[in-house]
């Protein structure tokens, strides 16, 4: 990662700290506390039946697999095989991710 990117990433994660409210998009929010260690990861749901939790459950495999566990990356691409969100941004890309064969 550049010099550039990681300081664009840690002006990104001091939001995440000060946690501000949100009217929407909790979502994503709540994944950056995850990416800034902010929030601990048994607390997302890891598929769902609406976009917000498949969102989160994208986020989530994406922590897993940035963190050295890409088995566990791969177990959350299934389960968001199965979820009836199957419109979902993140459903498609869990999807690709494993035609892809990640």
């Amino acid at each position: 990662m550049s010099l550039a990117a990681t300081s664009e990433a840690m002006v990104v994660l001091a939001v995440a700290q000060e946690n501000p409210p949100l009217i929407e998009n909790q979502a994503y929010l709540r994944l950056l506390r995850l990416f800034a260690s902010l929030e601990p990861i048994g607390v997302f749901p890891l598929a769902g039946s609406n976009v917000s939790d498949a969102t989160t459950a994208y986020g989530v495999s994406m922590w897993h697999l940035l963190n050295g566990r890409p088995q566990e990356a791969r177990d959350i691409w299934k389960q968001l095989n199965n979820a009836t969100a199957w419109g979902s941004f993140a459903v498609l890309a869990g999807e690709g991710e494993l035609a892809f064969g990640r």
